[in-house]
């Protein structure tokens, strides 16, 4: 499910959606906007729980605000991963932050996992999960990263490619309000498909 779907080519509601497509996805995208006919020729959704399937995973793209209810429908549909590419939390003081709290409490009332938020997105190679903000497109290889710096961890995606080096999984764990670099770690090492791991960290 994608939330916060956009006809604005400059928005991440569009933009983000245009990667995964490009990416060759074999997965199901659901965009889900309730004030949008169809995204990319897919038509969308008037909400999460208007999908008709179970969902693995949500991406969303909406202000912060809107974020912790977001969840709470999330939850209700099944929804056990989600990634919150949207900015405006604790990287911009208290109130950020407040809503960041309040945001993964109601995550754990699921059992449910959040990448972010105020991330780049990540990468899949097995499932052509191709979920960046920016336009790369990663070489399929061996090695898998997460960074915590969106800029940097994009800039080794495109060194890879200039390099031939290829990607199993890449993830920009943004603020880490739920899951953190540690368990990056510990979930690459476990990865068979993973040859060799690559960090980028400013802090544990």
């Amino acid at each position: 499910a994608f939330i916060g779907a956009s006809g604005n080519p400059a928005k991440w509601g569009f933009i983000v959606p245009l990667n995964i497509l490009k990416g060759q996805f074999r997965g199901t995208l659901y965009p889900v906007n309730p004030g949008l006919e169809s995204l990319l020729g897919i038509p969308c959704l008037p909400s999460v729980s208007a999908i008709p399937v179970p969902v693995d995973l949500a991406i969303i793209t909406t202000p912060a605000k809107t974020v912790p209810d977001l969840i709470d429908e999330c939850g209700r549909k099944g929804v056990s991963n989600v990634v919150v590419i949207s900015s405006d939390f604790s990287e911009t003081g208290p109130e950020g932050a407040r809503l960041e709290r309040d945001m993964v409490a109601r995550a754990r009332k699921y059992g449910m996992h959040i990448v972010g938020p105020n991330t780049m997105g990540l990468y899949s190679s097995t499932p052509r999960l191709n979920a960046l903000m920016p336009p790369v497109a990663p070489l399929d290889g061996t090695l898998s990263m997460f960074s915590q710096s969106g800029n940097v961890g994009v800039q080794m995606l495109y060194w890879g490619n200039r390099k031939g080096l290829g990607f199993e999984k890449f993830v920009s764990s943004g603020n880490e309000a739920d899951l953190t670099c540690e368990e990056y770690l510990s979930y690459f090492g476990d990865d068979e498909a993973t040859k060799v791991v690559l960090a980028y960290m400013e802090g544990i």
